[in-house]
């Protein structure tokens, strides 16, 4: 069995880099900042989260929960990793022709406009959002009697 497995890893196809172009587009539609805008956004719950479960299994984290869960983030999902999975996937769904013409775009300047207004647009979209979540938390209570339903215990087996 062991021969089988060692055989099947030595035929199989090495991982390939993605090609520079889609490598290249990438990096223009999700810089490091924005990555980090991610993990930054994400950080205060799961470390409140984090710091919750220590404190409810009677341990203390040493630092605050969202330092740790920083630390953690960037070294289970490193930038670089991310990025030759993101060009990986465009490389499957365009061509090499298609991949520099949106490399070409995303080198000029309305390629550079538009990547700025884009995480403008986002951070924009996220204060947005956040204005309009009492709206749902308003029409999630409305609407409760038609959304929940007391819990029933399953009938006994025979």
């Amino acid at each position: 069995m062991t021969y089988a497995l060692l055989s099947l890893l030595l035929a199989a196809d090495p991982v390939a880099a993605p090609p520079a172009r889609a490598l290249e587009i990438a990096h223009a539609t999700m810089p490091r900042t924005t990555w980090d805008g991610f993990r930054d956004q994400a950080a205060p719950a799961l470390g409140a989260q984090l710091e919750k479960e220590a404190t409810a299994n009677g341990l203390a984290l040493k630092r605050p929960g969202r330092e740790v869960v920083v630390q953690l983030w960037d070294r289970a999902l490193p930038y670089e990793e991310f990025t030759s999975f993101y060009a990986a996937t465009l490389a499957k769904g365009l061509t090499e022709t298609e991949l520099g013409e949106v490399a070409a775009f995303h080198r000029s300047a309305a390629g550079r406009r538009f990547s700025a207004l884009q995480r403008q647009l986002e951070a924009e979209a996220q204060g947005w959002i956040k204005e309009r979540l009492p709206r749902l938390g308003a029409l999630l209570s409305d609407r409760k009697a038609d959304l929940v339903e007391p819990v029933q215990a399953p009938a006994p087996r025979r």
